[in-house]
């Protein structure tokens, strides 16, 4: 076969060449066009999902906090008295404490869903603007003076003389979803509540939870500014009525017919190791063996008076002492329904003498 192109000759093609030609048109018609690449199925992309999410819930810390069960000591080892008689300790007196953790998105999901843990926005809980290392060191002082008002308590149930005085109640920190956000600032000091002086942060906190939560409290502050805060029942480790604000007392002074020194505890902070301290301190001034022998847990705040109040997470610190092996654990009346069914025997009392008494009968 001739092929010309434009009446000019361009190739012989012989029939063997044509029969080769149309053979590979035919084999290329019967060819099948290869797949198209395919995609990630379905399943890979749920799987990449799940992993994204599973990071994002672990990276993620939203903003609230676990309030869950912490440490427990024995706290009469902490305590050396001079200057009086003493008796030594047959028991253990438990300090009992919280652990408060920022947890992770699926940190605070799982906490959420367990019966021994609490979870509560940050903002009722944590000062705002407030580092760890500086609450850590405000909630110490707050510690410290609450052995002082321990030891200042069982003087008095011992029938000893005790002075306190004060000269006010200074503002150390304040909650940002508290009635006092926005009105009080630390540094502040308060004078009088409802026109009645306050020396020490024990009368303060007296004064605010002797009424019933959202009372309209008239606050009089260092240097003639006044206020009105309402207060109100405060959440987790806060506890109790409150206005919410971190207190210190100014100037604060104890005088006890005795010297007392105790360990350093620096990990503990807050006032609720009071009621513990006031118990082991009594049990070491008086002949009565309260302790006979038994490991006996407590929390509250105490004052030099005698009195117990609130402290919050106490469901969680009777959880710390059920596991620490507490033969009974004592609270702030207002807190015993929070502190039952979880496997110790709990009361409530509202006075150190109450306490004692509770531990006498066994004693004796």
């Amino acid at each position: 076969m001739v092929t010309t192109e434009d009446g000019r000759l361009v190739g012989v093609l012989s029939g063997a060449d044509v029969t080769h030609a149309l053979e590979i048109e035919r084999l290329r018609g019967e060819r099948q066009p290869e797949p198209a690449a395919r995609g990630p199925g379905l399943l890979v992309w749920a799987v990449v999902a799940v992993i994204l999410l599973g990071a994002g819930a672990a990276l993620y810390h939203p903003p609230y906090v676990v309030i869950a069960p912490g440490e427990t000591a024995d706290i009469g080892r902490d305590i050396t008295v001079s200057g009086t008689a003493t008796t030594p300790l047959t028991g253990r007196y438990l300090l009992t404490s919280v652990r408060l953790e920022r947890a992770s998105g699926l940190g605070t999901l799982l906490a959420a869903l367990r019966t021994d843990r609490d979870v509560v926005p940050v903002g009722r809980v944590l000062p705002k603007g407030v580092g760890p290392r500086e609450y850590a060191e405000s909630q110490q002082k707050v510690f410290q003076e609450s052995r002082r008002l321990a030891a200042a308590a069982a003087a008095r149930a011992a029938g000893l003389p005790v002075r306190v005085s004060g000269s006010g109640v200074r503002v150390v920190e304040v909650l940002p979803d508290s009635p006092a956000a926005g009105v009080l600032r630390p540094g502040d000091v308060i004078v009088t509540v409802d026109g009645q002086p306050v020396d020490d942060a024990g009368e303060l906190r007296d004064l605010v939870q002797a009424r019933p939560a959202s009372s309209r409290l008239r606050l009089e502050l260092e240097g003639g500014r006044r206020v009105t805060v309402p207060s109100a029942r405060l959440p987790g480790v806060s506890g109790g009525v409150g206005i919410g604000v971190a207190v210190e007392s100014r100037d604060l002074r104890i005088d006890l017919p005795f010297q007392v020194r105790f360990a350093e505890r620096p990990d503990i902070g807050g006032p609720s190791a009071g009621l513990a301290y006031a118990l082991a301190v009594t049990d070491l001034l008086e002949r009565q063996d309260y302790a006979s022998g038994r490991t006996i847990a407590a929390t509250g705040t105490i004052q030099a008076d005698g009195d117990v109040g609130e402290v919050g997470g106490v469901e969680q610190k009777a959880v710390a002492a059920r596991r620490a092996g507490a033969q009974l654990f004592l609270v702030a009346r207002e807190e015993l329904q929070e502190a039952r069914d979880v496997g110790v025997a709990v009361q409530g009392v509202d006075r150190l003498e109450q306490a004692l008494r509770l531990l006498a009968p066994a004693a004796a």
